[in-house]
Protein backbone atom coordinates (compact mmCIF):
# COMPACT_ATOMS: atom_id res chain seq x y z
CA UNK A 1 0.00 0.00 0.00
CA UNK A 2 1.21 3.30 -1.41
CA UNK A 3 0.30 7.03 -0.65
CA UNK A 4 -0.87 8.50 -3.93
CA UNK A 5 1.29 11.91 -4.31
CA UNK A 6 -1.22 13.97 -5.41
CA UNK A 7 -4.73 13.45 -3.58
CA UNK A 8 -5.92 16.77 -4.28
CA UNK A 9 -6.04 16.55 -8.18
CA UNK A 10 -7.55 12.82 -7.81
CA UNK A 11 -10.36 14.16 -5.01
CA UNK A 12 -11.02 16.94 -7.82
CA UNK A 13 -11.39 14.83 -11.08
CA UNK A 14 -13.54 12.26 -8.50
CA UNK A 15 -15.79 15.45 -7.62
CA UNK A 16 -16.15 16.19 -10.98
CA UNK A 17 -17.14 13.03 -12.64
CA UNK A 18 -19.68 12.80 -9.76
CA UNK A 19 -21.28 16.10 -10.86
CA UNK A 20 -21.55 14.52 -14.44
CA UNK A 21 -23.17 11.60 -13.33
CA UNK A 22 -25.43 14.02 -11.16
CA UNK A 23 -26.24 16.47 -14.21
CA UNK A 24 -26.44 13.30 -16.14
CA UNK A 25 -29.41 12.22 -13.79
CA UNK A 26 -31.07 16.07 -13.36
CA UNK A 27 -31.15 16.39 -17.83
CA UNK A 28 -32.81 13.42 -17.74
CA UNK A 29 -35.24 13.31 -15.04
CA UNK A 30 -36.27 17.08 -16.01
CA UNK A 31 -36.86 15.43 -19.44
CA UNK A 32 -39.40 13.23 -18.44
CA UNK A 33 -40.62 15.25 -16.12
CA UNK A 34 -41.32 17.80 -19.11
CA UNK A 35 -42.70 15.12 -21.29
CA UNK A 36 -45.48 13.81 -18.48
CA UNK A 37 -46.41 17.77 -17.43
CA UNK A 38 -46.45 19.04 -21.17
CA UNK A 39 -44.60 22.09 -19.77
CA UNK A 40 -41.81 22.67 -21.59
CA UNK A 41 -41.22 26.33 -20.61
CA UNK A 42 -39.69 25.95 -16.99
CA UNK A 43 -38.12 22.85 -17.53
CA UNK A 44 -36.02 23.94 -20.29
CA UNK A 45 -33.28 26.24 -18.89
CA UNK A 46 -32.98 23.42 -16.15
CA UNK A 47 -32.44 21.14 -19.24
CA UNK A 48 -29.45 23.90 -20.85
CA UNK A 49 -28.22 24.48 -16.88
CA UNK A 50 -27.82 20.58 -16.47
CA UNK A 51 -25.93 20.34 -19.85
CA UNK A 52 -23.75 23.11 -19.54
CA UNK A 53 -22.92 21.60 -16.03
CA UNK A 54 -22.31 18.25 -17.69
CA UNK A 55 -19.72 20.01 -20.25
CA UNK A 56 -17.80 22.08 -17.88
CA UNK A 57 -17.55 18.66 -15.36
CA UNK A 58 -16.23 16.81 -18.56
CA UNK A 59 -13.86 19.43 -19.27
CA UNK A 60 -12.55 19.61 -15.75
CA UNK A 61 -12.52 15.62 -15.53
CA UNK A 62 -11.00 14.99 -18.85
CA UNK A 63 -7.55 17.50 -18.04
CA UNK A 64 -6.97 15.43 -14.76
CA UNK A 65 -7.47 12.00 -16.50
CA UNK A 66 -4.59 13.18 -18.72
CA UNK A 67 -2.73 14.42 -16.24
CA UNK A 68 -3.19 11.80 -13.44
CA UNK A 69 -0.94 8.58 -13.76
CA UNK A 70 -0.49 5.57 -11.95
CA UNK A 71 2.76 6.29 -9.74
CA UNK A 72 4.25 2.37 -10.14
CA UNK A 73 3.38 1.45 -13.61
CA UNK A 74 2.47 4.90 -15.19
CA UNK A 75 -0.36 4.29 -16.90
CA UNK A 76 -3.86 6.68 -17.09
CA UNK A 77 -5.61 4.67 -14.79
CA UNK A 78 -8.80 6.79 -14.96
CA UNK A 79 -9.41 6.10 -18.36
CA UNK A 80 -11.10 2.96 -20.14
CA UNK A 81 -8.91 1.31 -22.18
CA UNK A 82 -9.02 -2.57 -23.97
CA UNK A 83 -5.63 -2.72 -21.78
CA UNK A 84 -5.58 -5.73 -19.49
CA UNK A 85 -6.33 -5.46 -16.28
CA UNK A 86 -4.95 -6.98 -13.23
CA UNK A 87 -6.56 -9.73 -11.12
CA UNK A 88 -6.89 -7.56 -8.43
CA UNK A 89 -9.05 -4.51 -10.25
CA UNK A 90 -11.75 -3.43 -8.66
CA UNK A 91 -15.23 -3.24 -10.32
CA UNK A 92 -18.92 -4.15 -9.49
CA UNK A 93 -22.46 -4.00 -10.85
CA UNK A 94 -20.90 -4.11 -14.25
CA UNK A 95 -18.82 -0.86 -14.19
CA UNK A 96 -15.97 -0.02 -16.16
CA UNK A 97 -13.08 -0.05 -13.74
CA UNK A 98 -11.99 3.76 -14.18
CA UNK A 99 -15.67 4.58 -12.32
CA UNK A 100 -14.84 2.11 -9.89
CA UNK A 101 -11.73 3.79 -9.39
CA UNK A 102 -13.90 7.28 -8.87
CA UNK A 103 -16.10 5.03 -7.05
CA UNK A 104 -13.61 3.87 -3.96
CA UNK A 105 -11.71 7.17 -3.89
CA UNK A 106 -14.88 9.13 -2.65
CA UNK A 107 -16.51 6.57 -0.52
CA UNK A 108 -12.86 4.78 0.71
CA UNK A 109 -10.32 7.36 0.24
CA UNK A 110 -7.92 4.67 -1.60
CA UNK A 111 -8.06 2.88 -4.94
CA UNK A 112 -6.68 0.28 -6.40
CA UNK A 113 -4.90 0.69 -10.23
CA UNK A 114 -6.89 -1.43 -12.52
CA UNK A 115 -3.19 -1.83 -14.59
CA UNK A 116 -0.61 -2.69 -11.81
CA UNK A 117 -3.02 -3.85 -8.71
CA UNK A 118 -1.21 -1.41 -6.59
CA UNK A 119 -3.34 0.08 -3.49
CA UNK A 120 -2.84 3.59 -2.99
CA UNK A 121 -4.50 5.57 -0.25
CA UNK A 122 -5.28 9.29 -0.09
CA UNK A 123 -4.57 10.54 4.10
CA UNK A 124 -4.26 14.06 4.94
CA UNK A 125 -0.34 13.01 5.89
CA UNK A 126 0.45 12.75 2.24
CA UNK A 127 -0.45 16.83 1.99
CA UNK A 128 2.30 19.35 2.37
CA UNK A 129 1.67 19.88 6.26
CA UNK A 130 2.08 24.12 5.56
CA UNK A 131 -1.14 24.03 3.62
CA UNK A 132 -2.78 22.08 6.54
CA UNK A 133 -2.13 25.08 9.14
Amino acid sequence: MAVFPDPRSLKVACISVLVGWISIAICFGTLVAGYITQNDDQLRSLVFCSIVVLILAALVYLAFAIYLKCPVCARRFLIQTYEPKSPKARTKWKMDFWAFVVIDVLLRRSFICKYCGEKFILNKTSEDPAQIA
